[in-house]
């Protein structure tokens, strides 16, 4: 009995397969937010808006489209990076109000610069215009400005933060600072937006994020 040849075609047509699914994820990983804006949602339907750093292919489509008026940014400017420049263009084209506070990625940073962002997120709202706060990832120095405004401007139950963080991209397994950040400045934060007019009392007690 004769045996058959090897034939190594399909073998060599998995691998390609294989292969170009690879390849595919890579892409879509490094170029969807081409298509989509970085983590994008309303943190208050048709006022405050939250995101990561936008495209520049999208920059001017999504800044229109929701009529943003005032953008809270929560990351270095970097001269060098496209992004940047092209969203500090189109602002100034747009003639939207760009207020730059510059905070670490891991959401940690000067409190001065979150009472100013959760601050000038209140004013416009009240005044009816609409603000993006945003900052690389949308994820971590996001999520604490926003965490702060729901708490302590919204008055927000404390049960829902974390999973309004994981659902922007806060990785809960492997971060043990974000919540600590929070929970130990919260009373100095409560009493700061107090000072400034933000809110009108200092909750008592004050909001602790629940551990999971």
């Amino acid at each position: 009995m004769t045996s058959k040849p090897f034939d190594p075609k399909p073998g060599l047509i998995i691998i390609l397969v294989a292969a170009l699914i690879g390849c595919s994820i890579w892409w879509w990983a490094e170029n969807r937010h081409r298509f989509f804006p970085k983590r994008w949602g309303e943190v208050v339907p048709g006022s405050i808006y939250r995101s990561g750093q936008l495209h520049r292919d999208l920059m001017e489509e999504t800044l229109r489209e929701n009529g943003v008026d005032v953008i809270v940014c929560l990351r270095p400017h970097e001269p060098d990076h496209p992004d940047h420049v092209s969203e500090r263009a189109v602002a100034n084209r747009l003639g939207i109000e760009m207020v730059q506070l510059e905070l670490v990625g891991d959401g940690t940073g000067s409190l001065d610069h979150y009472v100013t962002a959760v601050k000038k997120i209140k004013d416009v709202a009240d005044r009816g215009d609409q603000v993006l706060v945003h900052c690389a990832a949308g994820a971590y120095r996001t999520g604490v400005a926003v965490t702060f405004y729901r708490l302590l401007v919204e008055g927000g139950d404390p049960s829902t933060i974390r999973d309004e963080l994981k659902a922007y991209g806060w990785r809960e397994k492997t971060d043990d600072k974000l919540i600590d950040y929070l929970d130990q400045n919260m009373a100095e934060m409560a009493n700061r937006l107090k000072m400034e007019g933000v809110i009108e009392v200092v909750p008592d007690p004050i909001p602790m994020v629940p551990d999971s």
